[in-house]
């Protein structure tokens, strides 16, 4: 009988080492995505592919959003689960799994701050829905996350229709904003 070869060990950096024993007692948790209604019209809208929403992450009983705002600081909102400034909610979907811990959400949010400040909120380019798309892409599992692409289309029209209107408006002013 031939001799059993002993495999070699696998060799693991520290980084790896470390990360491994990290993970290994975390338990995963559910990011929801919280699609709200922005306007009653989204009955309507919906019929023929649009409507207008709001979204925020959902996760550790805790909804992470981005807002407008004329300061020059972060335009990262944080607030507990169903704080929704009074809009309507139209679904809470799972849209993956992280295995950060609330307190590494909330310094990823805090870190996210420093490039979404409430100056540059523009709801046809950089919204609460490019964030919290953004925002999952980072958090969970890039294979496994999923955003719907329905919760933007409108703006994304309506960033279109600016580009359209652009010598409209060096005619007559601003019209868009």
């Amino acid at each position: 009988a031939k001799p059993k070869r002993e495999e070699a060990p696998v060799r693991m950096s520290n980084f790896e080492r470390n990360q491994a024993a990290i993970l290994q007692g975390r338990v995963g948790e559910v990011v929801y995505l919280n699609i709200y209604n922005v306007t009653g019209l989204n009955k309507m809208l919906e019929y023929v592919g649009f409507g207008l929403y709001h979204t925020s992450v959902g996760l550790y009983d805790l909804e992470f959003s981005y807002g407008g705002h004329e300061l020059a600081q972060a335009g990262t909102v944080v607030v507990e689960r169903g704080n929704s400034a009074g809009l309507e909610l139209k679904e809470s979907l799972p849209v993956g799994i992280t295995y950060y811990s609330s307190d590494e959400i909330n310094d990823i949010v805090d870190y996210f701050g420093e490039f979404w400040h409430g100056k540059d909120y523009d709801p046809f380019s950089k919204n609460c829905n490019d964030f919290t798309a953004e925002l999952i892409r980072h958090i969970c599992d890039k294979e496994e996350c999923y955003v719907p692409t329905y919760i933007n289309r409108f703006t994304k029209l309506g960033s279109m229709l600016r580009m359209w209107f652009k010598p409209l408006q060096e005619l007559v002013g601003d019209i868009v904003n």
